[in-house]
C-alpha cells in the first residue's frame, strides 16, 4: 500500500479557543525518523480540554 503524499491535519492558531483551529487539507505527511514508524490515522477526535486551553482538566474540591 501505499503512502499519499498530503494529508488533512487541525492547526491551532491560539489558545483562545476551537473557534481559532483550522483545517489544512493539503498538509505533508512527515517521514518517519530513525527508530520511528509512521502509521495510517483513519478517524481521529479532539478534546478542548487538552487541546493547549491552559485549563485544567481536573476538577477542584472545595469546602
Amino acid at each position: 500500500m501505499s503512502m499519499p503524499v498530503t494529508m488533512r491535519a487541525l492547526h491551532q492558531t491560539s489558545l483562545n479557543g476551537p473557534q481559532d483551529m483550522r483545517l489544512v487539507t493539503d498538509a505533508p505527511v512527515p517521514g518517519p525518523g530513525r527508530g520511528e514508524i509512521l502509521i495510517r490515522v483513519t478517524a481521529a477526535g479532539v478534546n478542548f480540554a487538552p487541546s493547549g486551553s491552559g485549563g485544567s482538566c481536573g476538577r477542584t474540591a472545595t469546602g
